[in-house]
């Protein structure tokens, strides 16, 4: 037996070593929280450590939203020591830590830094008052927003108010850009009411650095008038007229997310205001986020027709290479935008627009002044296959109103627009006055080789005033399905000037009975489509709310078919050459002839599908059904993947008189 347990002994110690592997050094997370930070002025901390590759000094923000944050020095080894230490103060801030020593990964607690205000620095409080009106609405608070939180305080009847928040005098650090490090803060007020909160104007309500407590905040209003003018717009040299019988009705529609107030229907039957006087056309609206509608003619008064234009004046209008500026960038053609109101009364680009809206009548047109149809210019360089530079075409309606739209391919797209006015047709002088009171048009000033109405040579006056701008084009002829017009006049502004000639040959475009080729109108003479049989290029352009236009290449599976679907090619596509021998190098176009063009939230008044992915790849198909009758309609619907959304656009077959 003692034979066998030696010789056992022996075999285990014959077995042969293999070489080690070092067991993983296990991680640990180093981290903790900061309390009372703000969101704008960096704490600097020293963890203690000193191994390679680990950054032992990094620097933390607050946050607007929440008191405590965490922050991380990220893995280290565990059993490695630790000694927090800050390095460098916020300013404006003391922070102490607590629980700054310590083993990575033992038990305990971790690391936590509070940081209060600096006893040394100078705050300053920030209060203001309203009114009783204002105090009493339900859920009516003031809110104060600083890189060290947001403090909201329920008014609950009280005209007065004081925020625990107290404001401080930073230094400046960069001159060239002192908003980087000034203390900032910014005031705004609200109430709730079934569900919705709305906005306040609050003057006074921001300020940087102050010097001394503030104490002039001031919640004006929460509810505001919709001012605007109501003006009979006289063809040249024609004398005015009284309202029409039964007056003009006007009525807030829906055209995105937002609902209408109900019961919004207003009437004149008296024309007044001017721009320096404007009447009030609703008393007291509402403004809350995303708030805009489509301001509608209900009805005309009798023997006229009216039509409705919105205009933000304070707007500046975006500078352009080569020192072009818009001609009038702040047109909305009729939305009325009530989402944010400004501290003063004063307009906004995209968000309010209260004070400028502007209803304009004329006496409908004689039988023998008649002008109906859509008319289109297309100019081609002379590149080979040559492309197209320049589309340009004009809507013109029996009530005696005109839509212009214009897209040259050119950089930024600067000429590209809608315009939107009314029409006089002398055919006995030869002459076709368009009076424009919507011009959403890039390109300033006039032009030899105009873009638009208003770049034509001898344009006179201001489309935004209250008698709009005019164009005025001589010897035209109107001959089988071509309308020739000629605008003649100075282009410099120089007194004495010499006049300029610029001739447009404007035909119908090509259609075909039961198919989608040719032009299209809607019903309210507010929208035009184009589709254009040979290069497959479709334009939409409107002034329902937003002043809007949409260009792009459509794909068919029958461009023939009375029925079907449509997908719009991929914004990066273009229209490429085709077998007509011509190109025409145009992109997504989604705007209305200013650089970012900001639609309301949930807009549905684009032309159905006319928008790309903003990858680049096609949206889904849309329906399309043309249906007989006289005239035709076009009916079109979005869909996504496949499944109708929206609401069916129609859209009537437009005819030449």
């Amino acid at each position: 037996m003692l034979g066998i347990a030696m010789a056992g002994c022996d075999s285990i110690k014959d077995v042969r070593s293999e070489p080690g592997t070092a067991v993983p050094v296990q991680m640990a997370v180093l981290d903790g929280t900061i309390m009372g930070l703000g969101a704008k002025r960096a704490l600097y901390l020293d963890s203690g450590i000193a191994l390679e590759g680990h950054e032992r000094e990094r620097y933390f923000f607050g946050s607007v939203e929440i008191d405590t944050v965490p922050f991380s020095f990220g893995a280290v080894p565990e059993g490695t020591p630790y000694n927090f230490t800050v390095t460098r103060q916020p300013y404006g801030k003391v922070c102490t830590i607590a629980n700054g020593s310590g083993t990575v990964g033992a038990s305990g607690p971790r690391p936590s830094v509070t940081c209060v205000d600096d006893p040394d620095i100078q705050r300053f409080t920030i209060s203001g008052t309203t009114n009783s009106t204002v105090a009493n609405l339900p859920g009516a608070a003031v809110i104060l927003t600083t890189e060290e939180g947001i403090e909201r305080i329920e008014l609950n009847g009280a005209t007065s108010f004081t925020f625990q928040t107290r404001a401080f005098n930073a230094p400046i650090i960069n001159p060239s850009n002192p908003a980087a490090s000034q203390f900032l803060w910014d005031v705004t007020a609200t109430y709730t009411d079934g569900g919705r909160t709305y906005n306040c104007r609050v003057a006074n309500g921001t300020g940087a650095n102050p010097t001394a407590n503030v104490t002039n905040v001031v919640v004006q209003a929460c509810t505001f008038p919709v001012m605007g003018t109501v003006q009979y717009s006289a063809p040249g040299g024609g004398p005015a007229q009284a309202m029409g019988n039964g007056g003009v009705t006007l009525e807030l529609r829906k055209l995105g997310a937002a609902d209408p107030p109900a019961n919004s229907a207003v009437t004149f039957t008296d024309f007044g205001g001017t721009s320096a006087t404007p009447i009030t056309l609703w008393p007291e609206m509402q403004s809350y986020s995303g708030a805009a509608y489509d301001i509608v003619v209900a009805q005309d008064p009798e023997g006229q027709k009216c039509i409705v234009r919105t205009f933000a004046p304070s707007i500046t209008a975006p500078a352009l290479t080569g020192g072009l500026t818009a001609v009038s960038g702040a047109m909305q053609g009729s939305t009325l935008w009530l989402s944010a109101p400004p501290t003063s009364a004063a307009s906004s680009s995209h968000t309010w627009n209260p004070n400028g809206v502007a209803v304009r009548c004329r006496a409908l047109p004689a039988a023998e002044k008649v002008l109906t149809g859509v008319y289109q210019r297309i100019v081609r360089n002379t590149a080979d296959p040559p492309a197209i530079t320049t589309r340009q075409f004009l809507a013109l309606f029996d009530d005696g109103t005109f839509l212009f739209a214009s897209h040259g391919n050119a950089s930024s797209h600067t000429s590209t627009g809608v315009e939107h006015g009314f029409y006089d047709y002398d055919p006995v002088a030869g002459t076709l006055e368009f009076t424009l009171f919507t011009d959403s048009s890039i390109l300033g000033g006039r032009s030899a080789e105009p873009f638009s109405l208003s770049n034509t040579p001898g344009f006179t006056g201001t489309v935004s005033s209250d008698a709009g701008g005019t164009a005025l084009a001589s010897n035209v002829v109107k001959a089988g399905n071509t309308l020739t017009l000629s605008f003649v006049g100075p282009i410099a502004t120089a007194a004495g000037s010499p006049d300029v000639t610029s001739t447009w040959v404007m035909t119908e475009p090509k259609w075909t009975s039961m198919q989608m080729a040719g032009a299209w109108i809607s019903a309210d003479h507010r929208r035009l489509f184009v589709f254009n049989f040979d290069d497959t290029t479709g334009i939409h352009a409107g002034v329902n709310g937003p002043a809007n236009l949409q260009d792009g290449c459509f794909v068919f599976d029958d461009k023939s078919a009375s029925s079907g679907y449509y997908t719009r090619r991929g914004g990066s596509t273009g229209c490429m050459t085709t077998t007509a021998g011509y190109a025409s190098g145009f992109s997504t176009i989604d705007n209305a002839g200013r650089l970012g063009a900001v639609y309301p939230q949930g807009y549905f008044g684009r032309f159905p599908g006319s928008q790309s992915a903003a990858d680049g790849r096609p949206p889904s198909p849309n329906l399309f059904e043309v249906q007989a009758g006289t005239p035709e309609l076009l009916v079109v619907q979005r869909t996504v993947n496949g499944t109708p959304a929206d609401a069916p656009q129609q859209f009537l077959r437009a005819q030449i008189n």
